[in-house]
């Protein structure tokens, strides 16, 4: 999930604006509106003189559902250093009542769009909906510090519901939002006036800004800040005004909220909540039960959580936002039950108060914060548990994506979240087991202590790649430039395969008999792995039977930059050797070890869609929704195929990666001899399918099944057939089981999950 905190990192967005005056007031009193500000353009010599910047931010705000309105009083506390104008922006929807300074009115002037220079008035390129944002000007004093303050309201409405989008997991196009459903004012986008933001952003020029916000009562809404909450912690309720203060300066503040009820626990000393629709106060307790069990599982390894208090809000649309001290979580996810649960979902929303929200992340310098967050809660949750056999899938699983990226596709970690830079699924999957791998070499506690210690000396400061090394280095009193140069800033990824393995006796020993393994790699080392893992198979004859025992032995050993080969001593003949069977190694997977998913039909091979032209129309619409899922995937570079079989002819079935649809199954000998491979036989006359022997003819089942075609290593067909166009309803959430080769599902729930994998192992030549 996305952390959205800086502005930097959203773009303007539009709402639909509205004329109608709110019909009450904000606080103690409402200023009539100005008919318009002068707008003058501000010429290059003018910007170029230096700005204040602000220091604090005062907000006295209302929000009336109703009529979406918004009205409030902000208080900006500048640091002049010898300006005498102050520039803000604001959301164009947002008009302004005064501006004043120690009870004087200002004048406001409107700078007008007459270059690409920061400040402004600007909108996105192209058919966007988004809105323009406005850069206003006004004359201020000499005093060293002084405080502004601009009475504002305005109309904030977006069309949230026609932006989402079936099996969407975030709608990034709301950004500003007042309505019955709720209240969504994205520090993305200056609902409140901040100093103007240009492309060039970066840790000198963002300002970091003492934020506090009260807002008025509301019958209506339950509404949470960015911050701590002034006063005592316990049960919240709607009708009372509350107040936000943020407890070390940040970049920016968001305001939320909707018509939920309260649900409230105390851990310790931090208040735990969870705002609910009253549709999903069933799972009250579990969310609650669920927080406080990540504050107990992460407090110890990270320190105190950086907040008095923690809070779940259900959103109305699509979200899995962190911000300080609360995260939103849309209806969809809230009412998952347990499944909502897994690593990566609330517990990585709630490390972002460490990582993100607490250790500010460095505009500009790559978004390092969702790795640490996917390292504790996405990848180590399941390790910190006892659940080894879940972590060992989860590092392979990235592995074998990391063994599946396209050229284009392979992008240093520290390149996330810039221009061009490395995808989400090395950000957060490749990041994950950065530091796995960085725990191996320096010793897991050694990290979690080190990472402790960035969490207290780093937080509320921005940081980048460049302090996070050097606090570990600090910590774990070594140099750690090599491991940061190859892991973070480098897009290589070492293949550790073996090519031989020979094994020779010792001579001048007496049996067992000792002997030396040498393994034989495919590369050369590219830098130091203390911590390799090998697995010696041995076959012994037991006397007097035919055949023997199997005994195994894990091995740690350590690999030497720059070398081929690595050379141990062994007790007997090892008779085969299994390589990193743990996955606790980041390598380059072989194509023909790759588990088969539906997550794998991916570039850069080509993917043919084969169906029949026969298909009942009503069955074609649930397969349809899958085609078009692949499509876009294989949008960029265009590589899909359409394939349309018919009934009694036999076609040349392409190469490459194949999803085979409903009537196609039983249409094509050869992929029904590959999904027999795996116990999977469709009927040739009527809507059932066998699996493993067992009928499965329930209007409600449906499977998909993924398999490796043997004589193209990487290239994989995956199959889908539903008993009925009712067992395909959930056909749109099928790319999101991508981790699994095997689904088996009743009335769109999976009811079976398995996974086809295959270990890397290499037979032991004996020399004697």
């Amino acid at each position: 999930m996305r952390l959205s905190l800086n502005p930097i990192n959203n773009s303007w967005r539009k709402s639909e604006q509205t004329t109608r005056r709110s019909p009450f007031l904000a606080f103690a009193a409402v200023l009539p509106l100005l008919g318009g500000a002068v707008v003058v353009p501000l010429t290059a010599a003018e910007r170029a003189s230096e700005r204040p910047l602000p220091l604090a931010t005062r907000l006295l705000v209302a929000v009336d559902v109703e009529t979406h309105a918004l009205e409030a009083t902000a208080h900006l506390t500048l640091a002049t250093r010898g300006a005498l104008r102050f520039e803000f922006e604001l959301l164009e929807a947002l008009e302004i009542g005064a501006v004043e300074l120690g009870g004087r009115a200002l004048e406001i002037v409107r700078v007008e769009e007459d270059s690409n220079e920061v400040g402004a008035s600007r909108e996105s390129d192209g058919e966007s909906s988004e809105p323009k944002v406005v850069t206003y000007r006004v004359a201020l004093g000499s005093d060293a510090e002084q405080i502004v303050t601009v009475r504002y309201r305005g109309a904030l409405k977006h069309d949230w519901a026609a932006s989402e989008k079936a099996g969407q997991i975030h709608n990034f196009d709301v950004q500003s939002h007042i309505g019955p459903e709720g209240v969504f004012l994205s520090g993305g986008v200056p609902w409140y006036p901040r100093q103007p933001i240009g492309n060039d952003v970066t840790r000198d020029n963002l300002p970091l800004i003492d934020f506090e916000v009260t807002v008025a009562p509301s019958s209506e809404l339950l509404l949470v800040a960015s911050g701590n909450r002034v006063g005592d912690l316990g049960p919240r309720r709607r009708g009372v005004a509350e107040t936000w203060r943020t407890p070390f300066p940040i970049p920016s503040l968001t305001l939320v909220g909707g018509p939920h009820e309260a649900h409230h626990r105390q851990f310790e000393d931090v208040g735990i909540y969870a705002h609910l629709l009253p549709a999903s106060r069933d799972h009250a307790d579990m969310i609650l039960e669920a927080m406080a069990s990540y504050l107990e599982l992460y407090e110890p390894l990270l320190g105190p959580f950086p907040f008095r208090e923690m809070t779940l809000v259900e959103n109305f649309f699509s979200s899995g936002f962190a911000f300080s001290a609360f995260t939103l979580i849309d209806s969809v996810v809230v009412n998952m039950g347990e499944r909502a649960l897994r690593p990566g979902y609330l517990d990585h929303e709630i490390l972002h108060n460490w990582w993100g929200n607490g250790v500010l992340g460095a505009p500009n310098e790559g978004v390092w914060s969702e790795t640490l967050a996917s390292y504790g809660a996405n990848l180590m949750r399941p390790v910190l548990e006892g659940r080894e056999e879940d972590a060992v899938r989860q590092r392979r699983s990235i592995m074998e994506g990391l063994s599946r990226l396209p050229e284009s596709g392979r992008k240093p970690l520290s390149s996330f979240g810039l221009n061009d830079g490395a995808s989400n699924f090395i950000g957060y999957q490749k990041g994950s087991l950065v530091f796995w791998q960085l725990g191996r070499e320096i010793g897991r506690d050694t990290l979690w202590y080190g990472l402790r210690t960035l969490a207290t000396a780093r937080q509320g400061r921005f940081t980048g790649w460049q302090e996070i090394e050097s606090s570990l280095e600090r910590t774990s009193g070594r140099s750690l430039d090599r491991f940061f140069d190859y892991w973070v800033h480098s897009a290589e990824l070492p293949d550790l395969s073996p090519i031989r393995a020979t094994w020779r006796r010792v001579k001048g020993t007496s049996a067992p008999e000792p002997g030396a393994l040498t393994l034989e790699l495919s590369e050369a080392v590219p830098l130091d792995i203390a911590a390799f893992e090998i697995e010696l198979h041995f076959v012994e004859e037991e006397e007097g039977r035919a055949g023997g025992t199997n005994e195994r032995e894990l091995r740690t050993i350590a690999l030497e930059r720059g070398r081929r080969s690595v050379q141990l001593m062994v007790s007997s003949a090892p008779s085969r050797v299994l390589i990193d069977p743990r996955f606790a190694t980041i390598r380059r997977i072989s194509p023909k070890l790759w588990t088969p998913t539906i997550s794998g039909l991916a570039p850069p091979l080509r993917l043919s869609i084969v169906r029949t032209v026969e298909e009942e129309p009503t069955l074609e619409e649930g397969y349809e929704v899958v085609a078009e899922a692949l499509r876009e995937r294989f949008e960029e570079s265009g590589q899909v195929d359409e394939l349309a079989l018919r009934l009694g002819r036999t076609s040349e079935l392409p190469s490459g990666h194949l999803l085979v649809l409903g009537d196609a199954i039983r249409h094509s000998p050869r992929v029904q001899q590959l999904l027999a491979s795996v116990g999977l036989e469709v009927d040739s006359r009527q809507p059932l399918f066998t699996l493993e022997g067992t009928s499965h003819g329930d209007v409600g089942a449906s499977i998909l099944a993924c398999v490796p075609r043997p004589q193209e290593p990487g290239a994989q067909l995956c199959a889908y057939w539903g008993n009925s166009p009712e067992a395909l309803a959930n056909a749109h959430l099928l790319t999101f089981y991508g981790a699994d080769s095997l689904l088996l599902f009743e009335n769109g729930a999976p009811m079976l999950r398995r996974r086809f994998e295959a270990v890397e192992q290499i037979e032991v030549e004996q020399i004697r």
